[in-house]
């Protein structure tokens, strides 16, 4: 008895180390295969001078036949208007909610 169950023991081990060995083979092969693949990869390089506003306007002109002007204006919010858009978000948010759980319950 003693004997068969030593012979199952360093069998499974055997395949254990055989598995590992091979695991590890393949690893090292995909990584290899990754690292050469990376190696083919062309590379491009742009290179361009600064336009200056003038040219930059005339190039503008070329493509659009106009100019287009976007005008970006902001300014700072007060304590008291940042905490109304707060609750606006809040009173959005549970309103999105409830909807969401108003459908929920009809579907299911």
């Amino acid at each position: 008895m003693k004997t068969a169950n030593k012979f199952q023991v360093l069998t499974v081990l055997a395949g254990a180390l055989a598995g590992a060995v091979f695991a590890a083979g393949c690893a090292f092969h995909n990584a290899a295969s990754v690292q050469a693949a990376a190696e083919q990869i062309p590379t491009v390089t742009i290179t361009a001078k600064r336009m200056s506003a003038d040219e930059k306007l005339a190039y503008d002109m070329q493509q659009e036949g106009y100019v287009q002007t976007v005008v970006i204006a902001a300014k700072r919010l007060t304590a008291e208007q940042k905490q109304a858009m707060l609750e606006e978000d809040l009173r959005l948010q549970n309103t999105i909610a409830r909807q969401a759980v108003r459908t929920a319950r009809k579907a299911g």
